[in-house]
């Protein structure tokens, strides 16, 4: 295999890597929402904790949001002729900044997660 097969140049494969990251921040983010659902129902978690847990949640539902968008922006793509899909994609995955958040706010709610583990184990 040498430079013969380079996928960085094919839109479906651009479009394709998009919608994984794309896919990430959504599961992440009902990820988050169920561990919000669980902390309520179990009503033991310490308020400030539950405090921060909400926050987070509310700010990995807004990357999820703005994932969305920018999903439904690379769909309209499929429309231009195929000479111009790859730069337009290049340009609309570059405002994909929520994949990165998500990681760090989801990576937060994980450590507040085990955090009150520890809290209610004692």
């Amino acid at each position: 295999m040498g430079d013969d097969l380079n996928l960085s140049k094919n839109p479906g494969w651009a479009l394709w890597n998009r919608s994984k990251r794309i896919s990430e921040t959504i599961q992440r983010e009902r990820h988050s929402e169920l561990i919000l659902e669980k902390a309520m129902a179990d009503g033991d978690w310490p308020q400030e904790e539950l405090d921060d847990l909400r926050q987070l949640t509310a700010q990995l539902r807004e990357c999820a949001d703005h994932a969305r968008a920018i999903w439904r922006a690379l769909e309209a793509v499929l429309c231009l002729p195929d000479g111009d899909q790859l730069g337009r994609i290049r340009e609309i995955g570059g405002a994909l900044q929520s994949n990165t958040e998500s990681w760090y706010l989801i990576g937060r709610v994980e450590y507040l997660e085990t955090w009150v583990r520890r809290f209610q184990d004692s």
